[in-house]
């Protein structure tokens, strides 16, 4: 039967061969060959056709194509650009000219104390912000009394900290905790629903918050349901944070459009989710209209289809929760909104809003800790390899099980295979400012349970008032039923542009908003005694429009509706070092009453437990001499004079844009901007440290090859030297990186690089670059402040700049050897047509039209007046006396270093860091010896060595460093034996472990830990 089966098929396959054969026989032979051929071209062209469809919608599709063929014709094109140009210029309304007197470079001699004066000046010509501002300044009463002096008084008592070195500013790692833990507390944190395993990490602000929520639910998604062409569903008024992030992270966004009561639609929501979709989003409340989504249908959406929820409460995450407590006085009802809606996943929330903090403070916190970071696995072949590898080098993170956790990073970034050591991040940026950290920790500690009770009361209050008196006005409407202290409203009967504009005449800032078309103010303290002035002006701006109507036609054109918002247990409880014994004792919700101006006593009592940095630590604080004195002193009252500034609102503080554009172009100076060979176009902008300018140039590079060259799968090449900071921005971006060993000499090998170039690749070397037509970027974080005056004293500097062709953008710390503070960096590039892509512009967001140039929204003036004040006041003059000073300190080292027998230095210095290793002994005992002598040295890998970045602090002190070293030598020398505490195990550990992703693992659990 088998057989006559077979014969049969057999048979009809010979009949259908010759059948086949003979109605070919009538083709062609090319015709054959290139039928399928161009069969399969037609099918990748209708693919890629779809593909765009898909991604950008049918109507934007048509819409595109169309303007493309119009574009075409003879004189459009050029008609079009002149139309913008003519738009930007009214825009900028005068801004060119005021420019022409903002400095350019250093200024030879600086100024000193003198600059203080000048900030003086320049601040009194902003226009008035105290209760004229929607939003803006959140904090109630002067900027010279009361909360605004606490705060700045706390912000300055840690001027100098960074929270990337946990080991050294102790405090300032509890204060962020706190925080964390405190406002955890207030969405629902110790409710059993909530599965009480909230976790979270301050930010710079709400947008770096959402983006942070956004990458992780992306990863979480992948790794759960192996999601790999993600969604996201957005309603029409969520935050224009999730168009950054989905541009950031390629996600295709949904937005979709709001119900009639204007919040989010949960039915069409619904209609937009299909298997690529990993999150929906709603707002408590909405920025536009003050409207609260809602959150529980959200949430049961959510759930059902195993998706993530982020709630953004950004806004009202400071608000809400105090004011559902005061409801049962005053009738506030607020619907559910926090962790206790099954469904939520993450959360957002801005500490410097209603929180009352300095600028640069926002909080994401996630349900649990496997969505932040980890997943646990029974895997045989983890607990196999846990079984080989318990005794010294693997850990459990998950409290129920025995064997380790198999951990999938999602928030955080951990690097193993950077030379510059073994290293983990929980936010996008690498150094972050302690001050704002110890600014927010400050504001709740003072202010307590109590106080929120108080300022919700009256800003409730307020804005009721506020909404009653609109909805008095027969030619205006108010916007839905607002929640909470966002009042928005337009008019059928005028253009509400206009009552803007007029309202902008006589002082005051509105936030200008579409769909509808309509404006809105955002209620603070600040608003609380001026409320009937509001009214009164409003009023005057309606009666008054007809006749402005005419000569603010022009204005309204180009201004209208523009919200131009530039807007392994053994290892990991050696690591924590006691760690979990001293958070027993740290704050786990707000105060019931507030410590008020005592808060400033507990942080002097914290700081002074912490250790010794002064001259002990590598490249930790750049600053030179003592923090209640000198540049220290300096520096910190120009931040507190700038304390309550945000960069986003460029047409109140005009003073910090100025600042801003002085520091880019001071810095650019420095690196070649003059020079003819640099095409003379470079610009940029201030970033909160070297990690955001590094990753912001690889957003850049991406997009622009894809523009210029249509690559779609993006790669770069890194030297195994290169910062972990391109690990975090491949990540984040999609983007396959190679490292590429470095050659004998530690420095870039260059044809090992060549090698690795392909028609994907996106960023390398410069003539290398150039002759592949690829982008360059260079790292000058650490050297941009001493290279540029150490070529101007002598010393043998090679080319390093836009001097060199083929370099397309450059990152630049101030907050390291430009002696700013904390939070300060730029990022350059060689012209404007590179820029561009560095910027996120959201176009259909009801909050307004929207263009951002960095990863945050909201910014702290005060660090940009920070880093302006070290500049102008230091000048040329002050920086080649510093750099003298620590190049002759670092060569003083070197040679002290090369005279043990026992160390060698890897390679030769070019700056100001020696790195030494050790093939006679164990270099991280060595280390750890240094450690207990009170030194913070950085260890590395390839080669296993430690290395010390010289500052002002350790020039006084280089005789002693060497004593110490020498002790430490002759200590491990006579006492050789296996690896105990300090950084020695996590290091020992990672040498015996073959799969690096288990390092990486280790890493990520140890900071999960700490926060």
């Amino acid at each position: 039967m088998d057989s006559l089966s077979y014969s049969s098929v057999k048979s009809m396959l010979i009949q259908a061969r010759g059948s086949l054969n003979s109605r070919l026989s009538e083709f062609e032979p090319l015709a054959l060959l290139f039928a399928p051929l161009l069969t399969l071209f037609l099918a990748q062209v209708i693919g890629s056709v779809l593909g765009v469809v898909h991604e950008k919608g049918l109507k934007a599709c048509l819409l595109g194509f169309i303007m493309g063929f119009l574009k075409m014709i003879p004189g459009v094109q050029s008609y079009i650009d002149a139309e913008k140009q003519k738009v930007v210029d009214q825009l900028q309304s005068g801004g060119s000219s005021k420019k022409n007197n903002w400095a350019k470079e250093l200024p030879v001699k600086g100024l000193g104390v003198q600059v203080l004066e000048k900030m003086e000046t320049e601040k009194r010509n902003d226009p008035t912000w105290q209760g004229k501002c929607s939003g803006t300044v959140y904090i109630g009463g002067n900027e010279s009394e009361g909360h605004f002096t606490l705060i700045n008084q706390a912000c300055s008592m840690f001027a100098h900290t960074n929270p990337l070195h946990i080991d050294v500013f102790q405090s300032v790692v509890r204060f962020e905790s706190e925080v964390v833990a405190m406002t955890a507390a207030l969405l629902g944190s110790k409710e059993t629903v909530s599965g009480e395993q909230i976790c979270g990490n301050m930010t710079s602000g709400g947008t770096e918050s959402i983006v942070l929520a956004v990458k992780s639910s992306r990863d979480y998604m992948k790794y759960k349901k192996g999601i790999k062409r993600p969604e996201m569903i957005v309603p029409e008024s969520g935050h224009s944070a999730y168009d950054k992030a989905a541009q950031y992270f390629n996600i295709k966004l949904w937005r979709v459009p709001v119900g009639k009561d204007f919040r989010a639609d949960v039915k069409a929501m619904r209609r937009h989710i299909n298997r690529n979709t990993i999150m929906i989003v709603g707002s408590a409340p909405g920025f536009p209209h003050g409207i609260i989504d809602p959150i529980e249908e959200l949430g049961q959406l959510a759930l059902s289809y195993g998706i993530c929820f982020h709630v953004d409460l950004c806004l009202g995450g400071f608000v809400l929760p105090f004011a559902r407590k005061l409801g049962y006085v005053h009738q506030y009802q607020i619907p559910a909104f926090d962790f206790s809606v099954q469904g939520v996943t993450s959360i957002s929330i801005d500490v410097h809003k209603y929180g009352l903090a300095p600028k640069g403070t926002s909080t994401v916190l996630y349900r649990n800790h496997e969505i932040r970071k980890l997943l646990c696995s029974d895997s045989g072949i983890i607990q196999f390899i846990y079984d080989i590898y318990l005794t010294s080098v693997f850990f459990s993170v998950c409290k129920t099980k025995s064997a380790p956790a198999s951990t999938k990073q999602h928030q955080f970034v951990a690097v193993t295979e950077w030379s510059g050591g073994l290293y983990v991040s929980p936010s996008i940026a690498g150094s972050r400012p302690g001050s704002l950290v110890a600014g927010a920790w400050a504001a709740m500690m003072s202010l307590g349970e109590e106080g929120y009770l108080e300022n919700t009361s009256k800003i409730m209050e307020a804005s009721k008032r506020l909404e009653e008196g609109v909805r008095g006005f027969s030619e205006l409407f108010v916007v839905g039923k607002p929640d909470m202290t966002i009042v928005a409203f337009g008019s059928k009967a005028l253009d509400i542009f206009e009552v803007n504009d007029i309202m902008s005449s006589k002082g005051w800032h509105l936030n200008a908003l579409q769909r509808p078309n309509s404006i809105h103010i955002c209620v603070t303290l600040q608003h609380v005694p001026v409320v009937d002035d509001f009214l009164q002006d409003l009023r005057e701006a309606v009666e008054t429009n007809d006749s402005w109507s005419t000569k603010l036609h022009r204005c309204r054109e180009t201004k209208g509706g523009l919200c131009l918002n530039l807007q392994i247990v053994s290892v990991v409880d050696q690591l924590q070092s006691g760690g979990s014994s001293k958070k027993n004792n740290w704050a786990k919700e707000l105060p019931v009453k507030g410590l008020g101006v005592q808060v400033l006593e507990k942080m002097e009592t914290e700081k002074r437990n912490d250790p010794t940095w002064q001259g002990k630590c590598s490249g930790t604080v750049y600053i030179g001499g003592n923090e209640s004195e000198g540049h220290f002193t300096l520096i910190n009252q120009a931040c507190s004079m700038f304390a309550h500034t945000n960069p986003l609102h460029i047409d109140v503080f005009q003073s910090v844009v100025r600042f801003e554009s002085e520091v880019v172009a001071m810095t650019a100076a420095l690196l070649g901007s003059k020079e003819t060979v640099s095409g003379e176009q470079i610009c940029g902008n201030m970033t909160s440290g070297g990690t955001e300018s590094i990753v912001l140039a690889v957003k850049s590079s991406r997009d622009y090859m894809k523009y210029k060259k249509g690559i779609k799968r993006p790669e770069m090449i890194i030297p195994e030297s290169g910062h972990s900071a391109y690990d975090k921005a491949a990540q984040y971006f999609n983007i396959k990186l190679w490292r590429v060993p470095v050659g004998k000499d530690f420095r870039a090998d260059v044809k090992a690089m060549r090698r690795h170039i392909n028609r994907n690749t996106i960023m390398e070397l410069g003539q290398l670059a150039l002759s592949y037509g690829i982008c360059f970027h260079v790292d000058l974080c650490l050297g941009g402040f001493v290279l540029p005056f150490a070529r101007k004293l002598g010393y043998q500097i090679p080319a390093f700049d836009f001097s060199v062709q083929g370099v397309t953008s450059i990152s630049i710390d101030v907050h390291k050897y430009g002696l700013a503070p904390k939070g300060t960096s730029t990022v350059l590039y060689r012209n404007h047509e590179i820029r561009k892509h560095q910027f996120v512009a959201v176009t259909e967001w009801s909050g307004g039209l929207y263009v951002s140039p960095t990863i945050a929204g909201s910014r702290p003036g005060s660090l940009v007046a920070g880093a302006w004040a070290a500049m102008m006041s230091l000048g040329e003059e002050g920086y080649l006396e510093n750099t003298s000073k620590i190049m002759e300190a670092s060569k003083r080292l070197e040679e002290g270093v090369r005279g043990f027998s026992e160390l060698f230095v890897v390679g030769k210095p070019d700056m100001t860091i020696v790195a030494f290793g050790s093939k006679s002994l164990d270099i991280f005992e060595v280390n750890d010896i240094m450690s207990s002598k009170g030194w913070h040295l950085n260890a590395l890998q390839r080669p296993n060595s430690i290395h010390i970045c010289v500052t002002l602090q350790h020039v006084p002190v280089v005789d002693d460093f060497l004593q110490d070293l020498r002790e430490a030598v002759e200590t491990v020398k006579a006492n050789p034996g296996p690896i105990t505490g300090g950084l020695a195990p996590i290091y020992g550990a990672a040498g015996k472990m073959p799969d690096r992703g288990m390092v990486n693992e280790l890493l990520v659990s140890f900071m999960d830990s700490q926060y």
